[in-house]
């Protein structure tokens, strides 16, 4: 691994050296980077053991000179998030807040099916472990009618049929 980190190092240097970036995308150092990232720091020895912080920090850094060496957009933002998530962990604090998912312009603008999809997603399946629900719904408003069923800890819908054997009232 020392000869490794030792090579990615000389590619910063040499990338710093030529204070041009688009000259850091030369063929050697991409090549190095790609087989780091494939081979000797591959994501399955992070998988195996994600306590490794040497191996995570090595990814990151292969990552990070793959980031800089392309010049295609998404994949410069996948290799330099994935770095980042690799030295500092994922950002939940977006997720957790549910200050984006729960925005009630997007829940209201969201076709019908799209909504139902979006509760299934949110189903905490722990507290729905063991339940089974049918569901008949009929919105007149909009000439839809959908079937709703959580079987096995999973929310399914199906619109434009309606369940032949529904739970609750008639």
């Amino acid at each position: 691994m020392e000869r490794i980190r030792q090579a990615l190092e000389q590619a910063e240097i040499d990338r710093q050296k030529s204070g041009d970036t688009k000259k850091a995308t030369a063929p050697a150092a991409s090549e190095a980077s790609r087989w780091i990232a494939s081979f000797a720091a591959s994501p399955a020895v992070i998988f195996a053991d994600p306590k490794n912080q040497e191996a995570r920090n090595l990814l990151a850094d292969t990552y990070t000179q793959l980031g800089y060496a392309t010049e295609n957009a998404p994949w410069r933002n996948f290799y330099l998030t994935g770095a980042s998530e690799l030295r500092n962990g994922i950002n939940t604090s977006l997720m957790s807040s549910n200050k984006l998912s729960n925005s009630p312009d997007i829940i209201t603008n969201m076709p019908l099916e799209t909504f139902y999809n979006y509760l299934a997603v949110r189903l905490d399946a722990d507290k729905a472990k063991g339940k089974r629900y049918t569901f008949n719904l009929i919105f007149p408003d909009i000439d839809t009618k959908m079937s709703v069923y959580l079987e096995n800890q999973v929310l399914y819908n199906r619109v434009g049929l309606l369940a032949e054997d529904p739970d609750g009232p008639s």
